[in-house]
């Protein structure tokens, strides 16, 4: 379609210019948080991406816009990828809102529903995209105590058109620490339940809060069971207006 063609070329200038100046709706973790920008906030984010699976490697460059609204937010997601088979080009577009339907701030505790839409934009004959379109929901809670804050989520992901072994169910939690006022440590655990496969991972990284709201972190991840990669890690950054 003519207005996908359009707004991939506006993705991938975008993507040069966020990747070149080099900047949190939850970087680094897979497991999201619950938190919500404030109304007219908009934050970029950009990572580097590598996963390995029995030697054979896979690398993505991602980014995300998000803008705050009332109680809410709305994003759009994009990965460029470089396949195994070396094939590269922009992946599908993913669509996404959050909602915040209990609480404030994370002390008091925050209940969050997240719906998800992945498009089926990318090139499906080289590898860089799906033949469905997919549709997501799940429920995040976060609370902070003291230097903590743990994060939890679960949902279920649809795949249209697709089989019943396609669908799949996705839980995750995460915690981080708070070092110092600028430096913290995350971890979390993350899997998939589907009629297929059950892939589980675990892992750990850092987020720093360097100048003028950007922020930079890093995460890697293992495999814990045969379902699952290798290995994945990530590193980017986070940067809010």
């Amino acid at each position: 379609m003519k207005w996908m063609k359009i707004f991939k070329v506006f993705s991938a200038a975008t993507l040069i210019i966020t990747l070149a100046v080099q900047g949190y709706a939850h970087r680094p973790t897979n497991t999201e948080d619950a938190g919500v920008g404030p109304l007219g906030e908009i934050e970029i984010q950009g990572a580097y991406e590598q996963t390995r699976d029995k030697g054979v490697k896979e690398h993505a460059g991602f980014y995300t816009f998000i803008l705050g609204l009332e109680r809410a937010v709305v994003g759009v997601e994009g990965r460029y990828l470089k396949t195994p088979e070396g094939e590269k080009g922009l992946s599908d577009m993913l669509f996404f809102t959050k909602i915040l339907l209990i609480g404030k701030d994370e002390k008091s505790g925050m209940f969050t529903f997240k719906g998800e839409f992945l498009t089926t934009s990318g090139n499906e004959k080289k590898g860089l995209g799906g033949r469905n379109q997919e549709y997501a929901g799940s429920a995040v809670f976060t609370k902070s105590l003291s230097k903590f804050s743990f994060d939890f989520q679960a949902g279920y992901n649809y795949v249209r058109g697709g089989i019943a072994e396609d669908n799949f169910y996705f839980g995750g939690c995460s915690i981080d620490f708070a070092l110092t006022e600028k430096f913290s440590l995350t971890g979390e655990i993350f899997g998939i339940r589907s009629k297929g496969e059950k892939p589980l991972k675990a892992g750990g990284g850092f987020m720093y809060e360097a100048v003028g709201g950007l922020v930079i972190d890093f995460i890697i991840h293992k495999g814990i069971n045969e379902s699952a990669n290798d290995w994945f890690f990530s590193t980017g950054f986070t940067l809010k207006f």
